[in-house]
């Protein structure tokens, strides 16, 4: 549901579709048009499957978080707290192909 809804605001909202294309086609000039409409289409949908994963936050505990989170580089964060490095945290959002 949360995916329908991203695509509904890709349809529904010229602007944030034109904002997006735009913003594409000056990092990407070398796509076609066609190219960039597909990857701005994808970038709705993966943001409609973001928003369903906020929404079950609340039913995330100590018990099953381990069930859709990874900890990695824990050692970083350790070494952060140490002062030996000055950055430790960052995102990851890995687009999920159909």
């Amino acid at each position: 549901m949360a995916i329908a809804l991203a695509q509904s605001v890709y349809l529904l909202y010229p602007r944030l579709r034109w904002v997006g294309l735009r913003n594409l086609e000056l990092a990407f000039p070398e796509k076609t048009p066609h190219e960039r409409r597909r990857i701005l289409r994808r970038e709705f949908t993966g943001l409609g499957r973001l928003l369903a994963e906020f929404c079950r936050f609340p039913e995330y505990s100590r018990d099953n978080i381990a069930q859709v989170a990874v900890y990695q580089g824990f050692e970083n964060f350790e070494a952060r707290m140490r002062g030996e490095i000055r950055r430790c945290l960052r995102s990851h959002r890995r687009a999920v192909r159909e």
